[in-house]
């Protein structure tokens, strides 16, 4: 991208956010400046001298300089922090919900290798989605950024792939209402964020650990040439080392060395950070399908959903790892959804 696209973004995303939070914004003729009337609240978190100010691409006395160079984009995320919404609700209206024969989709769709799964009816239902981005950051001795975004249905706990809910035509707002605890989905989001982040970090890691292994090789070669040079006879002198005094050398050596790996590998450790940045919530037409399922003395009524927005029926999440399966085993006593490799580990 070239200098002069990046400033045109710039200046489209300082003109949108000011408006978003109250600002008046004039831009010059030839869009280079601005003169801008923001809240107080506003003008303080951009560190300009009053609630009138200019804005430009170019260094200015008392005025905002929109520049990757400085520190425009802090002060940018100051803004955001404190005066842009971080939880949205909307709804979406009347969609089409399949029709037929639900039951050989749910046949097609799903296995269940340990229960006795039946069919009892399907109905529609409105059922809140809430779409999680976090920013995600992998530290050690360097840093991995990326931001991960993740839509649950609050009633399953379920992963579901939806395409971008703020670009659907018919989303419309929704009176704001605060959640209930069992309604808010964070911490399976959480988790599933961090995998992801793991995932889509794997060159990242990959790289760094291929910088421990030169690290740490580098240290070895280095206490090795120590120890043979403890062992190796003075050639000044012509006097051999006492077997004693060597074994004592080797020891400090392998103990200095164990030290100064133990080092390396703690400025290596990786830190997971997940910062939530802001949650769309949204209620979409479905279709509740009812299951009757039957673990040997054990029986619970699961429901799955098939989806408007992706036309197809969702996955279930293992109760314990938060994975979204479509081949689900059940435990023994509570009939819970589990994927196959926590189903066939005990649970600890």
């Amino acid at each position: 991208m070239s200098a002069a696209a990046i400033e045109d973004d710039l200046l489209r995303f300082t003109s949108r956010l000011l408006e978003e939070t109250g600002a008046l914004v004039e831009w010059s003729a030839d869009g280079g400046a601005a003169s801008v009337l923001a809240p107080a609240a506003v003008a303080q978190a951009l560190r300009v001298p009053g609630e009138e100010f200019a804005i430009s691409t170019r260094p200015a006395t008392g005025g905002l300089t929109v520049s990757l160079a400085g520190e425009f984009l802090d002060l940018a995320g100051q803004v955001l922090q404190e005066s842009v919404p971080r939880i949205g609700a909307f709804h979406l209206r009347d969609r089409y919900l399949k029709k037929g024969d639900v039951e050989e989709l749910v046949t097609r769709a799903y296995a269940w290798p340990n229960a006795r799964v039946r069919f009892q009816g399907a109905g529609p239902a409105l059922i809140e989605y809430q779409t999680w981005h976090f920013h995600a950051s992998l530290r050690s001795e360097d840093c991995f950024e990326a931001r991960i975004s993740i839509a649950l249905n609050a009633r399953s706990r379920a992963a579901v792939e939806l395409p971008d809910l703020l670009d659907e035509s018919d989303l419309a707002a929704a009176p704001p209402s605060e959640p209930t605890q069992t309604e808010w989905t964070g911490e399976a989001a959480g988790r599933i964020a961090g995998q992801r982040a793991v995932q889509a970090a794997a060159p990242f890691l990959s790289r760094m650990d291929a910088r421990l292994a030169r690290d740490e090789r580098r240290l070895r070669d280095y206490y090795q040439a120590l120890v043979r040079e403890a062992a190796a006879p003075n050639r000044r002198t012509k006097t051999v080392v006492a077997p004693e005094s060597i074994a004592a050398k080797k020891q400090a050596v392998q103990l200095e060395l164990s030290r100064k790996l133990g080092e390396l590998r703690e400025r290596y450790q990786m830190t997971l950070t997940l910062t939530p940045l802001a949650v769309v919530r949204c209620h979409v037409p479905v279709l509740a399908v009812e299951l009757d399922v039957t673990r040997k003395r054990s029986r619970k009524t699961h429901v799955v959903f098939w989806n408007s927005l992706v036309r197809a029926l969702e996955p279930l999440a293992c109760e314990r790892c938060a994975k979204s399966i479509f081949c689900v085993c059940f435990s023994e006593d509570e009939v819970a959804p589990l994927c196959r490799a926590c189903w066939e580990q005990p649970e600890s």
